[in-house]
Parts: C-alpha cells; sequence; structure tokens
C-alpha cells in the first residue's frame, strides 16, 4: 500500500503510544490541515502527514501477521485435541506452547480465544485452559444442528436467489470443481467454505445466516482434520455439491433441502468416526 493512496481528507494528529499504535484523536477536512500548518508550518505538514501514513500501514501489516501467527496456533492445536495429543481434562500451559511454536505470549492467548469459541476448550478460575471431554453424542447434536439450518438455508436458497447469487454460486462450484483435478486439498476446502457460505446468504435470512456461520465455526477443527485425513473425501463432497447445486439452481426447493441434509449427514458420519478411531473407540 502506497502513501499516495490515502487521501489528506482525515489527518491523524498522533500522540505515539510506546507500543507503536496510533491516537484516535483525529483532525478532519480543510479545517484540520489548516490547524496542522499554524502548528507546525507546510513545509513540515507533509513530512508528518507521510509518516503518520507510514506508521498505520506498519501497524497494521503487525496487526494481520500476528493475527494469522494466532489463527495457525490454533489450527494446530485444534488438530493436536482431535488426534488425542492433548488428552481430555489436561491442561495447556500457555508459556510450553509459546516455547513450541517460538513466540510471545501474546499470539497463544488469542489462539486460546479462538479454541474457546469451538468448545474444544475451556477456562476457569485458578484452573486455566483445560480440554474439554466432548463426548461424541455432543458432537452429534452439532452437526444435527447443522444439518438442519444449512438444509433450510439450502431450501430457501432455491426460492429467494436472484440471477446474480446463482451465478456466483455456479462459478464457485465450478472452480471448486477444478481445484479437485488439482489435488490442492487446501485450496479446494477453501472453495468449500465458499460454496456453504454462498448457499448460507442466499437464504436471505439473518437469522439464520449467523446461526450456520456459529454452528460451522464450532465444528471446523473436526470438519478440517477429517477432510485432511480422509483422502476421498473431497471427491465425495464433490458429487455431493453437484446435486445440491443443480436443485437450488433449478429452484428444486425440496431437491436441494434434502440434498444439504444428506451431504451434512454424511460429513457428520466420517467425522463421528474419525473422532472415535482417534480416541480408539
Amino acid at each position: 500500500m502506497r502513501p499516495g493512496l490515502i487521501t489528506v481528507s482525515t489527518l491523524k494528529k498522533s500522540s505515539i503510544s510506546c507500543s507503536g499504535q496510533p491516537s484516535t484523536k483525529t483532525m478532519s477536512g480543510i479545517g484540520g490541515i489548516k490547524a496542522a500548518r499554524g502548528l507546525v508550518g507546510t513545509s513540515k505538514l507533509h513530512a508528518i502527514c507521510e509518516f503518520c501514513v507510514q506508521l498505520d500501514i506498519n501497524w497494521i501489516e503487525r496487526t494481520l501477521v500476528a493475527t494469522t501467527i494466532s489463527e495457525d496456533i490454533s489450527s494446530r492445536l485444534a488438530e493436536d485435541i482431535i488426534n488425542g495429543v492433548f488428552q481430555p481434562g489436561q491442561k495447556l500451559e500457555e508459556q510450553a506452547i509459546a516455547e513450541r511454536f517460538d513466540v510471545s505470549r501474546t499470539p497463544v492467548r488469542d489462539a486460546f480465544k479462538q479454541l474457546l469459541g469451538t468448545g474444544l476448550i475451556e477456562s476457569r478460575p485458578h484452573r486455566g485452559v483445560t480440554v474439554v471431554d466432548l463426548e461424541l453424542d455432543q458432537l452429534n447434536d452439532l452437526f444435527e444442528a447443522l444439518g438442519e439450518v444449512e438444509a433450510t438455508c439450502a431450501k430457501l436458497s432455491a426460492q429467494r436467489m436472484n440471477v446474480v447469487e446463482r451465478k456466483h454460486l455456479e462459478n464457485l462450484y465450478l472452480k471448486e470443481a477444478s481445484v479437485l483435478e488439482q489435488k490442492d486439498d487446501q485450496l479446494y476446502f477453501d472453495y468449500n467454505e465458499q460454496v456453504h457460505s454462498a448457499v448460507h446468504k442466499g437464504a436471505h435470512n439473518k437469522t439464520l445466516l449467523e446461526i450456520a456461520r456459529d454452528l460451522r465455526r464450532r465444528l471446523s477443527p473436526f470438519r478440517r482434520s477429517m477432510f485432511f485425513k480422509e483422502g476421498n473425501w473431497p471427491d465425495h463432497t464433490s458429487m455431493e455439491h453437484d446435486d445440491l447445486i443443480q436443485s437450488i439452481l433449478s429452484s428444486d426447493m425440496d431437491g436441494a433441502y434434502n440434498a444439504m441434509s444428506s451431504h451434512i449427514a454424511n460429513s457428520a458420519l466420517n467425522a463421528i468416526t474419525f473422532m472415535g478411531e482417534s480416541r480408539g473407540e
């Protein structure tokens, strides 16, 4: 991002903290620029603007890097929990994990916050962060709820999607299918998420959209682990998506509901089977 891309309609009068994060005091528009000129003179104003812009860019870059690190740690810890590396009830030591990933404690704390949302860990006073003993019945309940919500989204999408949304969904599916031939599991997983997201949005129901997103977020660690362990899962998913997309594009509400319901049921069966095998059950 170049300084020239940022307008001077808003000029930040930053008192810089030790952390390097700009303050929120702002001088807006022409009045702010005139005031700044009166304080420092025109010659110094440009230097200050450039410095503030660069400071904001540096701060944003550091924030994005920190977010990526915490997401990576969260994903790898989730995989370890599901695969039994960490046992139910085991305490997750912040310092030990920071040393393992060669990071400070801050991204580890952020990773814990993300994992708390999945239900894989819990945080209690005087006990710290521990691994939750998630029963297979609980996992089944989550998938059952997801199946009903997503099937309803698919049914409504078949009825409510406009022409542009249908074309977008079709294009996503075609891209997903092309990626399948490349054997790029991560990219296929990403397109898989985009297809489901498009179906959620196509229902035009904000409540269903929020519930679907929350359930998929909570189940994401289980779906990801199963996806990257089961080599033939993408092939099955692609065939199931084909039935789903064709039903939506042809406005077949019952067909869309049944296709999505069957798709999530198969995902649930695979995830629960994988989880049971990982635990030796």
